[in-house]
């Protein structure tokens, strides 16, 4: 199953972008955080894949109009705020960050357990 999916499992009030939505604005799938918020959010929610330094991560972009990053770990999904994410990367002139990093020194963080 596609991560989206598995995913979107945590979400209510669902809702998929189209094509060039994905294409220019860069987000995967759209809802409410079930038992977290009552908010609607895009999310990013793209697979890891091997960087040239053999490490697994994922690419970003400033202009992407998702306002949530997702990651999936062995055991829960974590949730970043991009707004927060942008700034923490301008502001320390990074080009690349690693995930614990950003779990440490980033205060919207949200975690969703895989087990429930």
């Amino acid at each position: 199953m596609k991560i989206e999916k598995r995913f979107s499992k945590n979400l209510n009030d669902i809702f998929w972008p189209t094509e060039d939505q994905i294409k220019n604005e860069m987000w995967n799938v759209g809802g409410i955080l079930k038992k977290q918020s009552n908010q609607i959010f895009k999310f990013d929610v793209r697979d890891m894949s091997k960087l040239e330094n053999n490490l697994l991560g994922k690419y970003g972009n400033t202009q992407s109009k998702a306002e949530k990053f997702v990651f999936e770990t062995l055991n829960k999904w974590v949730i970043l705020d991009i707004e927060e994410l942008h700034n923490y990367i301008k502001n320390n002139k990074l080009n690349t960050v690693h995930l614990d990093d950003l779990i440490d020194n980033l205060n919207w963080n949200m975690y969703i357990n895989k087990n429930n």
